[in-house]
């Protein structure tokens, strides 16, 4: 049986309850009477049976990274950067038409979101490529 750390998340049970159902609880300690001590929904609780919750329910942690999802995370990282940059691009096309962006009032600043701003900057980063 693996020694726990206070806080960590366990697979607790009864030998009186059914084995096929367990509960997700904070570990608290260890008694000397053998007893797993933890937290839950009604306070603090004691059963015999304790486990780490990722050895009852392997994929409770999806979100660690295995080498191939920490690629398509730094991808995707590049390729919001891109867009960001395209999107300030974007915006500063638009700078000289916003008095004509609809979102754009007295109490409010444009939001830089509006479908037809982008259409405008769209077309008319095309009609400069044509030029």
């Amino acid at each position: 049986m693996s020694e726990f750390k206070k806080g960590q998340l366990v697979a607790v049970n009864s030998p009186a309850e059914d084995d096929r159902y367990w509960h997700l609880r904070i570990f608290k300690e260890k008694r000397p009477d053998g007893h797993f001590v933890v937290g839950g929904d009604r306070g603090e609780e004691a059963y015999q049976l304790c486990f780490p919750a990722e050895e009852v329910w392997p994929d409770i942690f999806l979100g660690r990274l295995t080498p191939a999802a920490a690629d398509a995370v730094a991808m995707e990282s590049e390729l919001v950067q891109r867009l960001k940059r395209q999107i300030a691009w974007l915006c500063q096309e638009l700078a000289p038409a916003r008095i004509l962006c609809p979102s754009v009032s007295a109490i409010t600043s444009c939001d830089n979101d509006c479908p037809r701003c982008w259409e405008q900057a769209s077309l008319k980063a095309v009609e400069e490529e044509q030029c």
